[in-house]
């Protein structure tokens, strides 16, 4: 996992709150994905084992066989079927933008109302080919991480940001001058509602044993929407104030 992509990651100093060691590191990690994972390995008797990874490297690192899945808020898209396998989905998540709170884009109740934004997104995400949806917007750089969307609305250099739900929630807790909207179904973005809003856990596309273990480990915990929201929710009350800080 990436552990810098809070609530489904990120990355603290103790083992507070059942926080995971982070291999190789004196770090540990926690959130939504790492919760998934020890119940997963609870379940099929593995060894839990974290590996911290940026986010482009993490599909090659999986297919060169540096660990066995990846646990990281990943959606299941058509091109990264292509390379790995997918689980059953471990959420659902919606598409939104923020904005800060005092700017003209505030009251935005579609994309339309958007029209002239400058936009900005982590790069080589899903999220990038939403930005040419909003009439007339300009496309600003990537970012690495997610945190460092939410740092150039604050700053002004970007008007708009896109992300999810869950991420844009922390996002507002960590930066008060923020807010978050997500439109009203057909109001919003091109691929809402579709398979895109759902994230996967890959694994190579050999390990089909060990794929069905974890679809098998999910249906048997009984990993429904309500579960995933008990999650999710123990998940935002457990964020460090390191995260909560930017």
């Amino acid at each position: 996992m990436e552990a810098a992509y809070a609530p489904f990651n990120w990355t603290q100093t103790d083992d507070s709150n059942d926080a995971w060691p982070i291999e190789d590191t004196k770090e540990y990690a926690n959130g939504y994905d790492v919760m998934v994972a020890k119940m997963i390995c609870d379940t099929i008797d593995y060894k839990l084992e974290i590996y911290k990874t940026d986010w482009d490297s993490l599909i090659l690192g999986l297919n060169a066989n540096k660990y066995d899945a990846l646990i990281c808020g990943m959606n299941i898209l058509p091109e990264r079927k292509e390379s790995v396998a997918f689980s059953t989905p471990y959420r659902t998540i919606k598409n939104c933008v923020i904005v800060r709170k005092d700017s003209k884009y505030a009251s935005a109740k579609s994309i339309k109302d958007l029209d002239g934004a400058k936009c900005i997104t982590q790069m080589n995400t899903n999220w990038e080919p939403l930005i040419p949806e909003i009439p007339n917007s300009t496309a600003l750089p990537g970012t690495s991480t997610s945190n460092e969307i939410a740092a150039q609305v604050v700053a002004g250099k970007a008007d708009v940001g896109i992300t999810d739900d869950p991420t844009a929630s922390v996002m507002c807790l960590s930066n008060p001058d923020l807010t978050y909207i997500v439109f009203d179904e057909g109001k919003g973005f091109s691929t809402d509602g579709e398979e895109s809003s759902s994230m996967g856990i890959a694994v190579r596309k050999s390990d089909t044993d060990l794929l069905k273990k974890i679809d098998d480990a999910m249906e048997s915990n009984n990993f429904d929407a309500d579960k995933q929201e008990e999650y999710m929710q123990k998940a935002l009350s457990i964020l460090p104030q390191s995260e909560l800080d930017g």
